[in-house]
């Protein structure tokens, strides 16, 4: 039982004869909590002139378990310290996916995501809506996002989450067996209740674990397609007014399919979220696919990506190998390279694997440095080649961070690429300066197998 003590300093106590002096209200139980009330969304908001401060248990404001929220004086908050359930993953190809459909209203630093119900296509910035306005009737399929929000710097996100990448939805595509057949993999299995299913082919399987809601999409003010498709934000923008989307649709023709293209960024779609890895970034001297990385690309470099890692990779020491260029007296067409990047098309052009055309020169002589590289595997990776004069150059040049390999007197490096028709640009490993040098081709010199990464 309860009591209700009333100090004359007109602090009120329940469960308590001491209420703190700071506090007008103050519960007390060890065993009870507090209990504000609890409406919906709609009912929340027909508060007439809420208070700031104010405070409410919204059952539907984060479905499914809803969350307590109070009112800033502009818009209804998640309440300090509530906590969202967390989201119901899948593992697909190594990469875990969220399995419901996205359903915030703030973004990840706490702002409030606007809700716009009526025409939106006069925006630039983060909005969502529910499918026809109806929470009531379809928050089992999540919010409709525009890609604003999507790409907003504050986070759509949850921590530890994002959006998934063009490049992240094609890897899904292929690992659930290409486009034409991952769509059954992902969407909702038996009884299908999130779906019209027009025959027995449009029948989702969720092998994927994906489970996917024909949660259909928003235009400018009106909804369409639902439980017959359902659209997904790519994070990638396709030009300044348009991005990447996928879909999946319900229908004799398309049954199967997991689709895509590009659309304006004003449109409404649900949103899926895949967790981020931390991935080590690796560096020079490191064991990294096969081999040890000798050279990471940098600005300006051929084939450099601003915010992603490529470079070379050197097979280890021990696979150090010796033979010689080949063909002495022929000129090898297009084995001319030099560059950083070029050292797999010279080896390619090298050596004969495929029909060439009529005045197409190859070498044909088999053990040679080229051929040694093509046919080459190591720790399960087959795709090495002979580097090209500035690659090899790399290498030397950070030969005593990657360590191990000989640069004794005489120890003559060959590159893949081509100075005559009867020499081929190597280097001697025993120098202290970068020199290259036209050896005769016929001569036996160390193969270096490189791949690229």
């Amino acid at each position: 039982m309860f009591c209700i003590y009333n100090t004359q300093a007109q602090n009120v106590g329940v469960g308590t004869t001491t209420p703190d002096t700071s506090a007008l209200l103050h519960l007390n139980s060890s065993n009870k909590g507090f209990l504000p009330p609890r409406m919906t969304e709609a009912e929340r908001n027909a508060i007439y002139r809420p208070a700031i401060g104010l405070m409410v248990y919204c059952t539907n404001c984060a479905v499914p378990y809803g969350e307590l929220q109070s009112f800033n004086g502009n818009q209804w908050v998640p309440a300090a310290g509530s906590v969202q359930a967390p989201l119901p993953t899948t593992n697909i190809c190594n990469q875990t996916w969220s399995a419901k459909n996205l359903d915030v209203s703030f973004y990840r630093n706490g702002d409030s995501i606007p809700k716009v119900t009526g025409n939106w296509n006069f925006l630039t910035t983060g909005a969502w809506r529910w499918y026809n306005n109806d929470s009531v009737n379809y928050a089992a399929y999540g919010k409709l996002y525009n890609w604003y929000a999507v790409n907003d710097p504050r986070g759509l996100a949850p921590a530890g989450w994002h959006v998934p990448t063009e490049t992240e939805w094609q890897s899904l595509e292929t690992c659930l067996g290409g486009s034409l057949v991952a769509g059954q993999a992902m969407k909702e299995s038996f009884p299908y209740p999130h779906w019209n299913v027009e025959n027995s082919q449009s029948y989702g399987t969720n092998t994927s674990g994906f489970n996917a809601f024909g949660s259909g999409k928003t235009g400018s003010s009106s909804s369409s397609g639902i439980l017959t498709e359902a659209y997904y934000w790519s994070a990638t923008q396709f030009s300044s007014s348009s991005a990447f989307y996928r879909t999946l649709i319900s229908n004799s023709n398309n049954e199967n399919k997991l689709l895509g293209g590009n659309v304006g960024k004003i449109s409404g779609f649900s949103v899926r979220l895949i967790k981020d890895v931390s991935v080590t970034v690796p560096t020079i001297g490191t064991e990294y696919q096969g081999g040890k990385i000798f050279y990471i690309l940098q600005s300006g470099d051929p084939g450099y990506v601003a915010g992603e890692t490529h470079g070379f990779i050197a097979a280890s020491s021990e696979q150090l190998l010796y033979s010689s260029w080949g063909c002495e007296g022929t000129t090898i067409t297009g084995a001319d390279g030099t560059a950083l990047g070029t050292g797999y098309q010279n080896t390619n052009d090298i050596v004969p694997y495929v029909v060439f055309s009529s005045g197409t020169t190859r070498c044909q002589t088999p053990g040679i440095a080229a051929r040694v590289c093509v046919e080459f595997v190591l720790n399960g990776y087959s795709d090495w080649y002979l580097p090209s004069r500035d690659e090899l150059a790399k290498f030397w040049t950070n030969r005593l961070a990657v360590g191990g390999y000989s640069t004794l007197s005489g120890s003559y490096y060959w590159s893949s690429s081509e100075s005559s028709s009867t020499d081929a640009v190597s280097m001697n490993f025993f120098n202290h300066n970068l020199i290259f040098y036209n050896q005769p081709k016929s001569s036996i010199q160390y193969v270096l197998p490189i791949r690229r990464f």
